[in-house]
């Protein structure tokens, strides 16, 4: 197999005294779709973090696309190609949603001009409908499931290589999880490489190829997503199944 796109050696997050990620080590390959899941607290949106900037880990090593990353910022990771999808949304609440997207694809614009993104912003109002009808109301006053839509669109107007998503799921109905899962997988079909991040182990499984198991700020068990899902151990901790 060929060099990850992806790779951390032995990354630890710590916030004071409180270890949140301990020596993780995982790989993301080109194209892959990869998740993260675990149980709340287990240092997973840590882990995240780490490889967006956010956080800055004190030991290990973030290598992304062959060169050492780890300790860059945020702005410097998005232009290396890596976009992060915040647990929460976070969209500019007072902002309308197409400038929600304008700033999204903010880098992109610097090297090819604002006029550059129309194309660009049109293409999300393709996969995300519901977004375009909403396109001159203010992003605070959307659902939950549509500033969702919002967040992960403003990703992708970055042109990332690899797409961090953490907790698609939270607070949605299961109505919007059934749209956005399936887009995901579409996304990552036409060859963009995802790492998700999600408390709901069924969900991830059925629409990751290789899966990590994290707990207690360690990874503790990796593979295919369909070995994961029929291991024993996993049925009964994260898919609320009996061994």
């Amino acid at each position: 197999m060929s060099n990850p796109l992806l790779k951390l050696d032995g990354v630890s997050v710590n916030y004071g005294r409180i270890e949140a990620a301990r020596a993780v080590s995982l790989e993301v390959h080109e194209g892959e779709f990869v998740s993260i899941i675990g149980s709340n607290g287990a240092g997973k949106s840590s882990t995240l973090k780490a490889i967006a900037g956010v956080v800055k880990p004190v030991a290990g090593a973030i290598t992304y696309a062959g060169k050492q990353v780890h300790g860059r910022g945020p702005h410097e990771m998005v232009a290396c190609g890596i976009a992060m999808v915040p647990e929460g949304r976070y969209v500019f609440a007072d902002q309308t949603v197409e400038d929600n997207l304008i700033l999204g694809g903010y880098i992109h614009a610097q090297r090819k001009g604002v006029a550059s993104l129309r194309g660009d912003i049109d293409r999300i109002y393709d996969l995300f409908s519901r977004l375009k009808e909403r396109r001159l109301q203010a992003a605070g006053s959307l659902s939950g499931g549509e500033q969702q839509m919002l967040a992960i669109g403003r990703g992708l107007l970055s042109k990332p290589r690899l797409l961090m998503i953490d907790e698609v799921s939270l607070g949605l109905a299961p109505k919007v999880l059934d749209f956005l899962f399936p887009v995901l997988k579409e996304l990552n079909r036409q060859g963009l490489a995802i790492l998700l991040v999600e408390q709901l182990a069924v969900q991830a499984l059925s629409v990751t190829t290789r899966a990590y198991v994290m707990e207690n700020g360690r990874i503790t068990m990796s593979g295919p997503s369909a070995q994961l899902a029929g291991n024993p151990a996993v049925m009964e901790a994260y898919l609320g199944k009996a061994a």
